[in-house]
């Protein structure tokens, strides 16, 4: 059997790449366009509000003005001072409405006229105000002058002036409410055209998901259910698929391919086995190697610092005693010097084995470096602690190394010490056990002494 060589391939990849294609470009473009549209319309409504907002602002200031002029030309008290905040009123009043000018549309023409009224009618408002208080001050007060004007600015220039501002303020807001009513329509349109665009591809989906059905998910589906069974099944029965394309030739190449497995399944699995013990064998080995002392065979520093420092915490949370002691080989260099580095080494060997036959099995040992040792002494007073370093102190002397023939006596020195307060840390009680090891070297070696946590001195066996 021949199969067509990409056949099935080719028209899912035109297909599908079409569609997506044609649908990505007319969506993008639709909804790109019609989104700036509706972000335009709402922006535009936005500053119609704001003109909205500027001109209800600038009728409230001009109201408070003309009574300021009223106020200031009745209250006889009236002075420079306050002349001069009616101007400042005035120049605010001035810059407010060339915003309301600066921000309107100058293409619109109903927007055009209805600023320019309200620009003429603030002006006129502006000088007659002006006139007033000059009046005033020429006549002393209100006087029948300065009454008649402002008069004539309540009755007649503030209602020109409240007017158009009302004018325009409904001007804009009708404006903003219709730039809203075009902005949802447009939303309304994008919301249409896309559950259209939808509705079409639902439709293309189904009729490609009946044609995929047909020639591709019918032979998936045979050659799925051919995989998921057990192993063993699976690999002794056959996928019966026969199209000519490549799901046909995708059957027989898998069914060759079982063929192939269940020829070389035995041999991999014997193989498998011998390697996984040789991991397990190694993995212990490398675990081994990770918390010993390569020499000794003993915890090594790193290891015992880690055991130690949780013990030491578990001790102080019981509130329980916890001592340490270290040792440190009489006159190593001697050793090494004398018989050669291979006898140091087997010293250093033989003493570990003899102190941690020494030991309870709750303490632990570890070397601390070169030719010292540290042991942790859990749940230990130091009285016990001492009679522990007695006790290994004495087997060290009588043990004999052979080396070559020869024998060398070998000897240790010790220190202990205990913590004694919460907040002491295993370096500190190892500095103490350190001094205490100090001053039996001092007093002859071949000898343990243990720190008194209490007094500070210096107790020896």
């Amino acid at each position: 059997m021949k199969p067509v060589r990409g056949h099935i391939a080719r028209r899912i990849i035109f297909a599908y790449s079409g569609l997506a294609s044609v649908t990505i470009l007319v969506s993008a473009g639709a909804i790109g366009g019609i989104r700036l549209l509706y972000q335009r319309l709402v922006l535009e409504a936005r500053q119609r509000q704001e003109m909205s907002l500027l001109s209800a602002r600038i009728r409230s200031e001009a109201l408070l003005l003309a009574n300021s002029v009223q106020q200031y030309v009745i209250d006889a008290e009236s002075g420079e001072a306050e002349r001069l905040a009616l101007e400042k009123h005035i120049v605010m009043l001035e810059e407010l409405l060339q915003q309301a000018v600066d921000g309107i549309n100058p293409d619109n023409v109903d927007e055009s006229i209805a600023v320019g009224l309200a620009l003429q009618n603030i002006m006129s408002f502006k000088v007659q105000s002006r006139r007033i208080l000059d009046l005033s001050d020429q006549e002393g007060g209100f006087g029948p002058e300065t009454k008649r004007q402002m008069d004539a600015l309540l009755q007649h220039y503030q209602p020109e002036l409240i007017k158009s501002l009302e004018d325009f303020e409904k001007l804009e807001g009708s404006a903003a409410k219709s730039s809203y009513a075009q902005a949802d329509i447009y939303s309304l349109h994008l919301t249409i055209f896309i559950a259209m665009l939808s509705a079409a591809a639902v439709v293309f989906a189904i009729g490609m998901s009946v044609w995929l059905a047909k020639r591709l998910i019918i032979p998936l589906t045979a050659l799925t259910e051919n995989v998921k069974l057990q192993p063993e099944l699976s690999l002794q029965r056959p996928i019966e698929i026969s199209t000519d394309d490549e799901m046909g030739a995708l059957a027989q190449a898998l069914n060759q391919m079982k063929a192939e497995i269940n020829a070389s399944r035995d041999k991999l699995e014997e193989y498998a086995d011998t390697l996984e013990e040789q991991v397990e064998e190694r993995t212990r080995e490398l675990k081994l190697l990770a918390i010993t002392d390569p020499l000794t065979g003993i915890y090594n520093r790193g290891h015992f610092f880690a055991l130690a420092e949780k013990i030491l915490d578990e001790t102080k949370r019981l509130n329980h005693p916890f001592s340490v002691a270290l040792f440190d080989l009489d006159h190593f260099k001697n050793i090494n010097d004398r018989f050669g580095h291979a006898a140091g080494d087997l010293a250093l060997r033989q003493v570990a084995r003899t102190m941690q036959s020494q030991i309870r099995q709750m303490d632990f040992l570890g070397r601390y470096g070169g030719e010292e040792f540290v042991v942790a002494l859990p749940s230990t007073k130091i009285s016990e602690a001492l009679q522990i370093g007695q006790r290994i102190v004495i087997a060290a002397r009588k043990m004999q190394v052979e080396y070559n023939g020869r024998s060398i006596h070998v000897t240790i020195s010790g220190g202990v010490a205990s913590y004694a307060y919460d907040d002491e840390d295993l370096g500190h009680i190892l500095s103490k056990a350190d001094k205490a090891l100090y001053l039996a070297k001092k007093q002859g070696r071949d000898r343990v002494v243990a720190h008194n946590s209490t007094t500070g001195y210096m107790e020896k066996t």
